[in-house]
C-alpha cells in the first residue's frame, strides 16, 4: 500500500488515465494486440445486427430533451440529418457545435484512438472487419450525431432562456441548476455573456462563458450538458474503454 491506496487500485487508475490519454503500456502489447483481435470478432460475430438496437435511441433521445426543456421532436430530427449530412461529408454543424466548445469529446476520442493505433502494431484481419462492421451498421456516426443535436439544443434553450432571472426560468432548469450547484449570481454571470447567432438562431456560447474570471460557471454548466447528454445518447466512458 502506498498513502493508505493499495498498489492494485494504482495500477488500475494508471492504466484508466493512460486510457485516456491515448498511451499504451509497451509491456502489454502482446497481450493486447490478442485480446484486441478476439474484441474485434465478438464485433463481427455479434454486431453485424446491433443496428436493430437503435430502434429505441430516438426514444431515450426524446424523453431526455423533453426532459430539460427541449424540443423533443426538432432534436431527435436534427440528430438524423446530421448523421445523413456527416454521411455524405458534410459537417458543418460538428464544425459549428465545436466553435462554440461541444463535441471535442468526439475529437478527443478519436485523437486517442489515432494515438493508441499509432503507437501499437498495424491491426489484424479482425480488427480491420471490425472497423468495416461498424462503419456499415451506421452506429458511430448516429451516437455522434444524437449528441451533437443534443448539445446544439440545449446551447439554444439556454440562450433563449438568456433574458429570464433564475426565478424566471422555468422548474426543470432550476432544478438541473440546483443540481449542478449553479447559483442565481452564477446563472446571471453566464447569461452576460454574448451570443452566437446561426442562421438567425442564437446559441450559449461555452467559449464566451468560460472568458474572464468565469471558469467555474463554466465547468459547472458544461458538466451539467454534458451529464445530460450522456443521459440522452448514452456512451461508453474512460473506465469502460481502459478494461
Amino acid at each position: 500500500r502506498k498513502d493508505g491506496i493499495s498498489v492494485g487500485k494504482m495500477d488500475a487508475l494508471e492504466h484508466r488515465y493512460n486510457n485516456v490519454m491515448g498511451r499504451v503500456g509497451t509491456a502489454y502489447i502482446d497481450a493486447a494486440q490478442a485480446m484486441s483481435e478476439i474484441r474485434g470478432f465478438n464485433v463481427v460475430a455479434h454486431l453485424g445486427n446491433a443496428f436493430l438496437s437503435m430502434i429505441t435511441d430516438p426514444a431515450f433521445l426524446a424523453m431526455t430533451a423533453k426532459f430539460n426543456d427541449l424540443p423533443a421532436l426538432k432534436t431527435v430530427i436534427r440528430g438524423l440529418r446530421m448523421a445523413v449530412k456527416s454521411g455524405m461529408g458534410n459537417t458543418e454543424e460538428f464544425r459549428f457545435a465545436t466553435q462554440i466548445g461541444f463535441a471535442a469529446d468526439y475529437a478527443m476520442d478519436r485523437m486517442s484512438a489515432a494515438a493508441r493505433f499509432t503507437d501499437t502494431r498495424p491491426g489484424g484481419f479482425m480488427q480491420r472487419a471490425s472497423d468495416l462492421t461498424m462503419r456499415l451498421n451506421f452506429m458511430h456516426p448516429v451516437t455522434i450525431a444524437n449528441r451533437a443535436a443534443f448539445q446544439l439544443e440545449y446551447a439554444a434553450s439556454l440562450a433563449r432562456d438568456a433574458g429570464k432571472p433564475y426565478d424566471q426560468l422555468s422548474k426543470a432548469r432550476q432544478e438541473a441548476f440546483k443540481q449542478a450547484m449553479i447559483t442565481p449570481k452564477m446563472w446571471d454571470d453566464i447569461r452576460a455573456k454574448p451570443l452566437t447567432i446561426r442562421d438567425g438562431v442564437p446559441y450559449m456560447d461555452m467559449n464566451a462563458v468560460g472568458s474572464g474570471t468565469n471558469k467555474e460557471e463554466a465547468t459547472r454548466l458544461f458538466g451539467l450538458i454534458h451529464q445530460e447528454t450522456d443521459y440522452a445518447v448514452p456512451t461508453p466512458g474512460a473506465e469502460s474503454r481502459a478494461l
